[in-house]
């Protein structure tokens, strides 16, 4: 990605729309997500194929001519790590001394010292539930957990099936940044500020309006 200032000379070589884009995200365009589909598209497509090249988890890289700060460890730190992401970091230009993944400081440690834990990353492998195998069971324990979640209107969003990248996710953690005042969810992937607003996101799992009425399993992020 290109610096926002020349290294050489300080000027600014990026234009506005790009300046603007690094601060408030890159979003989804309203034609994209014009309606809520009828359910959660669930069963896997074409496109989902296994690249030989992938992003995978590494140790940060620093740039030439930068000395690595002192850095800081923020496993089982969740007061800190909460004061951390109260305040938006995509107010302050991104800081290309780092490893071009990361927009700052913190969320280059958070990957380094949470995300990347030796041999353990902390990202559980989740998987899709099999409705169909679970009622093929004729089981009272497996029909009533069919019929709970169901009750619950989870029982689509739990058969939600898709190809993940650890990576992608590790770095989505250790950006995550969600501002309140405007519902929006903001991330960094390979460095690129994204964002999308809780509407969309909702519309895009299938969910809507009726859907409020629903009793809150989760308040808060």
């Amino acid at each position: 990605m290109t610096p926002e200032f020349n290294p050489a000379t300080g000027e600014c070589q990026i234009d506005a729309r790009e300046k603007y884009l690094r601060k408030h995200g890159r979003t989804i365009l309203p034609a994209v997500c014009a309606r809520t589909p009828p359910r959660v598209p669930t069963p896997f497509g074409q496109h989902q194929v296994e690249w030989d090249t992938y992003p995978q988890l590494h140790a940060p890289r620093f740039n030439i001519g930068y000395a690595p700060r002192l850095s800081q460890n923020y496993a089982k730190q969740s007061i800190t790590v909460t004061k951390q992401r109260a305040s938006n970091p995509f107010i302050y230009t991104k800081d290309e001394s780092l490893d071009t993944r990361f927009w700052n400081q913190f969320h280059m440690e958070f990957y380094t010292s949470v995300c990347l834990h030796p041999k353990n990353p902390h990202i559980a492998p989740m998987h899709a539930i099999d409705w169909d195998h679970m009622a093929s069971m004729e089981m009272t324990v497996c029909d009533s957990v069919i019929e709970a979640c169901e009750a619950f209107g989870l029982r689509e969003i739990m058969a939600f099936q898709y190809n993940w990248n650890i990576e992608v996710i590790a770095q989505f953690h250790a950006s995550f940044y969600f501002s309140a005042s405007a519902s929006t969810i903001h991330w960094t992937t390979g460095g690129i500020h994204f964002a999308v607003d809780y509407v969309t996101f909702s519309r895009l799992l299938g969910l809507g309006s009726k859907d409020l009425e629903r009793d809150q399993i989760h308040n808060e992020l």
